[in-house]
């Protein structure tokens, strides 16, 4: 069975899967496969905390 519609119906009502750029590839026969494509304020946890004054 091809989940891969479902599971992205699933995600989409999170808010955290937008901010960490995370998106269903494919879900299929129970296996999932996802991809990641954070912002780049991810990238540095320190830099993301602080505000440019």
């Amino acid at each position: 069975m091809n989940g891969t519609e479902v599971a992205r119906d699933l995600l989409a009502p999170i808010p955290a899967h937008a901010t960490t750029g995370l998106s269903v590839v494919s879900a299929r026969d129970g296996v999932g496969v996802v991809s990641m494509d954070p912002v780049p304020s991810l990238a540095n946890v320190i830099g993301s905390l602080t505000r440019a004054a």
